[in-house]
């Protein structure tokens, strides 16, 4: 599969290498500043590709979309059009600082991606647990990644990838249910396991 990432900081680099080891063509974009992604791309085997932000969209066959929350309506410009393919929201709403959280009032993260890719599959996914989190699971006892989104399709894609990661994928529902587990959401930054998540997400929906 042809995995395109948005914004290749510490989350698009873990998942990215891991997807890179277990075969699939992942290409790193950076909205900032490619030059990053060079040296690190470049010890990852010719599966890997560094690519500008606008080239994503016409390589990927799944674009993960992980921006800093502040920038998401500039990478979603630079993008550019992706209709019919699947999105990956990781984004938490943090504010630049990363201080606390920006005040969305009755919306959340996911549905302000959701507005901006109106025309793809966006599914959440890989934004519940840190990057250390994942890091150690990957290495260890696989840990839950929620999933929530429109299309049990590209759900079931998704979570293949979740499931390459060596993690475990979890899907709450329709994409309304990220609310339960992008940040303040109660199943954020918590770790489940197999066993212990179905009665977690009980007891979030109260």
């Amino acid at each position: 599969m042809r995995i395109g990432i948005v914004g290749a900081g510490n989350v698009g680099r873990l998942y990215g290498e891991e997807w890179v080891k277990r075969g699939h063509e992942v290409a790193f974009s950076y909205v900032r500043d490619v030059g990053r992604l060079e040296s690190f791309v470049g010890l990852l085997g010719a599966r890997a590709y560094v690519l500008e932000v606008e080239d994503v969209a016409a390589f990927s066959d799944v674009v993960i979309f992980a921006p800093p929350f502040e920038q998401i309506e500039h990478a979603a410009a630079l993008l550019g059009p992706v209709s019919g393919k699947v999105v990956v929201d990781t984004t938490n709403p943090f504010n630049p600082e990363r201080t606390g959280l920006v005040d969305l009032g009755t919306s959340t993260a996911s549905e302000k991606v959701a507005e901006l890719f109106r025309d793809a599959l966006v599914v959440k996914a890989l934004h519940n647990v840190s990057v250390e989190q994942a890091a150690s699971a990957m290495r260890e006892t696989p840990v839950v990644v929620f999933i929530a989104g429109d299309d049990n399709r590209a759900k079931d894609t998704v979570a293949g990838l979740i499931a390459d990661a060596g993690l475990v994928p979890f899907d709450t529902g329709d994409l309304s249910t990220a609310v339960l587990s992008e940040a303040p959401g109660p199943l954020f930054m918590n770790e489940y396991n197999e066993s212990a998540v179905a009665a977690a997400v009980a007891t979030a929906r109260g």
